[in-house]
């Protein structure tokens, strides 16, 4: 994702590539990181309100319910046709 479509309030799941994906609302955002509340538990030591900072490459836009995301989606109208646009 890149820095200008990140908006605060914004829900978002992070992480690294292959590693655990968290769902997130993007708090506030400086000009090389974003500061994200967890929705969800990550890890064994860090529990749902914690606050992450994270590039914006390694966010995702979230869809639909809490846990329901599609990867790679453009969002209202884009050419995937995933069921979040529909």
């Amino acid at each position: 994702m890149r820095m200008c479509d990140v908006r605060v309030g914004m829900r978002v799941i992070f992480g690294r590539p292959n590693g655990e994906k968290t769902l997130g609302e993007v708090v506030k955002i400086n000009p090389k990181r974003i500061k994200i509340r967890t929705l969800e538990d990550r890890g064994q030591r860090s529990v749902e309100g914690s606050v992450w900072s994270a590039p914006a490459a390694l966010l995702e836009r979230a869809f639909g319910r809490e846990t329901e995301f599609v990867p790679g989606c453009g969002g209202t109208g884009c050419p995937t046709g995933c069921a979040c646009c529909a």
